[in-house]
């Protein structure tokens, strides 16, 4: 009797785990950018972006312009090579 209560608590601790693991991880896919990363906070503009790209820091523009656009990864990366062609 008490392994079948020793069980049945254990399997309620690794359910507890698994639903705040579970939370966690849904709230990240919803919220990808923190509070600190909002595009509304954020102080960069195009012409930052434009001197990333000639500094040779693509991948830092293109997180950027995804922040100050509101845009995909795609959508971003291809708006920055655009940019870089331009150049």
């Amino acid at each position: 009797m008490d392994a079948l209560i020793a069980v049945l608590v254990f399997v309620m601790i690794v359910f507890a785990v698994v639903i705040v693991v579970k939370n966690n991880a849904t709230k990240t896919i919803l919220d990808p950018l923190n509070e600190a990363e909002k595009p509304s906070e954020i102080n960069i503009t195009d012409e930052d972006i434009l001197q990333m790209i000639k500094d040779g820091k693509k991948i830092q523009a293109v997180k950027m312009y995804r922040q100050l656009h509101n845009l995909g990864l795609k959508e971003a990366k291809d708006a920055v090579d655009a940019m870089a062609r331009d150049l």
